[in-house]
């Protein structure tokens, strides 16, 4: 992983802690647990010596569908209450 790659997953991670840990936010246990889960996800990916585009892009990939897809969940739950 470059420098450039690393100071971006840096950003992702706080981005995911800042989302988790804001009170503002209404996020749904799902949403909750798939952000948790990517932030874990992201943080083995750093501690990876080696790490190549392909598995970096594709474990970025696995964190962004887990997030959209719960909270396009918990969005279409609220449509229905």
């Amino acid at each position: 992983m470059n420098a450039n790659q690393s100071k971006h997953l840096d950003s992702s991670i706080q981005h995911l802690k800042r989302m988790l840990g804001d009170k503002s936010n209404e996020l749904g246990s799902g949403t909750k647990r798939a952000l948790a889960g990517g932030l874990r996800k992201l943080k083995r990916l750093k501690k990876q010596p080696n790490t190549t585009d392909e598995v970096l892009a594709r474990t970025v990939g696995e964190v962004a569908k887990a997030v959209l897809d719960a909270c396009v969940s918990q969005e279409q739950s609220e449509d229905h209450s």
